[in-house]
């Protein structure tokens, strides 16, 4: 298994950065997707999507999608 840890990076893969964007808006936690040495550290997200406006608005909207499916879940148990 391959490992992703570069804090330092000011570009990123957009294939990490979609599996993360998906895995978000399932509604895992980012500290649990980044807890995968698959996955970059949450600071190099945070780098990233300060870096990029596009992937912030991608990761916000993930985590609406993410807490909106949450809600509906809770309002119907």
């Amino acid at each position: 298994m391959s490992t992703y840890r570069n804090a330092g990076r000011k570009t990123y893969p957009p294939v990490i950065a979609d599996a993360i964007i998906a895995k978000v808006a399932s509604g895992l936690a980012l500290g649990q997707i980044c807890e995968d040495r698959a996955m970059p550290c949450k600071q190099t997200f945070y780098n990233w999507i300060s870096d990029d406006p596009m992937l912030s608005k991608r990761y916000a909207d993930a985590v609406r999608a993410a807490i909106d499916a949450r809600t509906q879940e809770v309002s119907h148990e």
